[in-house]
C-alpha cells in the first residue's frame, strides 16, 4: 500500500506549479504588532536607537531557534519522502520551500512570526521599563492579600514546605529561568509551517494579542512589582523571610560547588535597571499578569494543536513554571492564574480570527504531471 502510494507520488519537481494564497491575513499579526509598537514609541518618547538595540538583542534568541529548527524540518521532510517513496532531492525540497514559503510577498509572510515576536517583545520591554514605573506599583498589598485569603497563608510558604531543600530550589530555578524557551520555540516552528496554515496564524495572532491587549492593559490597571521586589521598591518587610531563605539556599549551593540561582541574579539586574536612563533588554518589572505563565500556557495550546500526546510534556512544564513563579519569589499566585486565563482566552479568540482570515483562501495546490500536492503531501486529483 505504501509502495503504491509512493509510486503514484514519484515525479520530477521541474514542472511544479503553485498558487500563492492571499497574503493579507497572513501578515495580520505583523500589522497588529507594528501598530502596538508605534503607539508605545509615541507615548514613551525614547530614542529609536535604543529600540533598535533592544530589538537586535531579542532577535538573537529567535534567530538561533529558527536556525536550529531548520535542519530538523529538512530531515523530517527527507524522512517523510523516504517512507513514502517520493523521489525528491534535497535541492528540490529547498527549491520548493523557497518558492512557496519565502518568495511570496518578498518574504514578509514567511518572517511574520519572527517580526511579530520581536516587535511586541521590544515594545512591551519599553512599556515596562519606561511607562509602568510612573504608576507607582500600588497593588502589591491587594494581590498578596488575595493570595492569603485563598491559601490561608502566603503561597511561597507552602511551596517551600513541600520542597524545602536548596537542591530542589536549584532544579526549579534551572527549569524556570529560561522562560523564553517555549516562546522562541513556538515562533520558530510557526516560521516553517505553510504560509496559510491556520495553526500558524492562530498562534502568531494569539502571541501578539496576549502581549498587546490584556497584558499591557492589566499591568497598567493593576501595577505591582511582586514579592521579590517588595522590600526594594516599597520598603515592605513582608517577604524578607522569603528573600532571605532564597539567599541562604544560594549560599548553600555555592558552598557545594554549584552556581548561584539564576533568578536571584536576574532579580538583582532588574533592580539595577529600574529608573535607568536608557532602555535595556529584559528591563522592566510587572507582576500581574505573569508573562512566564501566560507564555508557557500558550505554548501548551500550540502543541496540543498538533497532537494531544504533547499534553504529557507541555502540562508538567507549565505546572513547573506556575510553581516556580511563586517558589522563587517572582509572582503572587494570582499573577500566574490570571496569566493562564488570559492565554487561554487569547487562544480561543485567535481561532475564529484565523478561520475568518483564511476562509476565502484557495487550497494550496502544486500541479505535478496531473496530480496535486496539498502542502507537501502528494495526492491524485479526483
Amino acid at each position: 500500500m505504501k509502495a503504491a502510494a509512493g509510486q503514484r507520488a514519484r515525479s520530477s519537481s521541474d514542472d511544479i506549479g503553485y498558487i500563492v494564497p492571499p497574503l493579507q491575513p497572513i501578515v495580520m499579526p505583523f500589522v497588529l504588532a507594528f501598530l502596538y509598537a508605534a503607539c508605545v514609541y509615541l507615548l514613551a518618547r525614547n530614542p529609536l536607537i535604543e529600540w533598535t538595540s533592544v530589538a537586535q538583542l531579542k532577535s538573537k534568541g529567535f534567530i538561533c531557534a529558527v536556525t536550529l529548527i531548520a535542519p530538523v524540518m529538512l530531515l523530517g521532510k527527507m524522512a517523510y519522502n523516504r517512507w513514502y517513496g517520493i523521489d525528491q532531492s534535497v535541492s528540490d525540497i529547498v527549491h520548493w520551500f523557497v518558492q512557496t514559503r519565502m518568495r511570496p510577498g518578498w518574504g514578509l509572510p514567511f518572517f511574520t512570526p519572527l517580526l511579530t515576536a520581536v516587535l511586541v517583545g521590544t515594545a512591551y520591554n519599553v512599556f515596562k521599563q519606561r511607562m509602568l514605573p510612573s504608576t507607582g506599583y500600588g497593588y502589591d498589598g491587594m494581590l498578596a492579600g488575595m493570595d492569603r485569603s485563598v491559601f490561608g497563608t502566603d503561597p511561597w510558604r507552602l511551596t517551600h514546605a513541600l520542597l524545602p531543600s536548596a537542591e530542589a530550589t536549584r532544579i526549579i530555578d534551572l527549569l524556570y529561568h529560561p522562560f523564553f524557551f517555549p516562546m522562541t520555540l513556538g515562533i520558530a516552528i510557526c516560521t516553517f509551517l505553510p504560509l496559510d496554515s491556520r495553526h500558524r496564524l492562530r498562534h502568531t495572532m494569539a502571541f501578539a494579542m496576549l502581549t498587546i491587549v490584556p497584558t499591557t492593559l492589566v499591568a497598567s490597571l493593576v501595577p505591582a512589582v511582586g514579592p521579590c521586589f517588595e522590600a526594594f521598591y516599597h520598603h515592605n518587610q513582608q517577604f524578607v523571610e522569603l528573600t532571605d531563605r532564597l539567599a541562604a539556599q544560594q549560599a548553600t549551593l555555592m558552598a557545594n560547588g554549584y552556581h548561584g540561582l539564576e533568578s536571584l541574579g536576574a532579580q538583582a539586574k532588574l533592580q539595577s535597571l529600574l529608573g535607568a536612563p536608557s532602555i535595556a533588554d529584559g528591563g522592566g518589572i510587572a507582576a500581574l499578569p505573569s508573562m512566564h505563565n501566560a507564555l508557557s500556557t500558550l505554548f501548551l495550546c500550540f502543541l496540543l494543536g498538533f497532537s494531544r500526546r504533547w499534553l504529557w510534556l507541555a502540562l508538567p512544564y507549565a505546572a513547573v513554571i506556575l510553581f516556580g513563579s511563586v517558589h522563587l519569589g517572582w509572582h503572587y499566585a494570582i499573577d500566574g492564574v490570571v496569566g493562564i486565563v488570559l492565554a487561554f482566552l487569547m487562544w480561543r479568540i485567535a481561532g475564529p480570527i484565523a478561520d475568518a482570515g483564511l476562509a476565502e483562501q484557495p487550497m494550496r495546490r502544486a500541479i505535478r504531471n496531473g496530480r496535486a500536492t496539498i502542502g507537501w503531501v502528494a495526492r491524485p486529483i479526483s
